[in-house]
């Protein structure tokens, strides 16, 4: 990343995270943030991408483990719910509202579903192909 890049993405986190903006974490951050920030997905939104990412990996980082994540089971007298915990990437990503905004950029880029390899004989007889 060249010092313009670094320049543009200060500008937007000190926008969307002042509580943040003259913290001395924000160099470790950034870098920690770009290993994660794919340019050539993001396009012309890495720079804003790449703030809050940085803002909700600070964000979370400042929470000393206080929130572990999403409740899996819980008790009320003698009944117990327990939910089953699936694994997803990044699911950290929806506890901090930085977090919700890379997501939305990362889904707004998303080229969805692509179909390649021509149609099967299902597909013709729907009309699709």
């Amino acid at each position: 990343m060249d010092s313009r890049d670094s320049e543009r993405i200060k500008v937007y986190f000190d926008a969307v995270a002042p509580a943040f903006a003259s913290d001395a974490r924000y160099p470790v951050f950034l870098e920690i943030a770009e290993d994660r920030c794919d340019r050539g997905y993001f396009g012309e939104s890495w720079t804003k991408a790449m703030a809050y990412l940085t803002a909700h990996l600070m964000e979370m980082s400042s929470r000393n483990g206080s929130e572990s994540g999403p409740v899996t089971s819980r008790r009320e007298g003698d009944i117990s719910v327990t939910f089953a915990a699936g694994e997803q990437n990044d699911s950290d990503l929806y506890m901090t509202t930085f977090g919700k905004m890379y997501l939305a950029l990362l889904n707004g880029r998303s080229p969805g579903v692509v179909l390649s390899g021509g149609c099967h004989s299902g597909m013709i007889s729907w009309g699709h192909c």
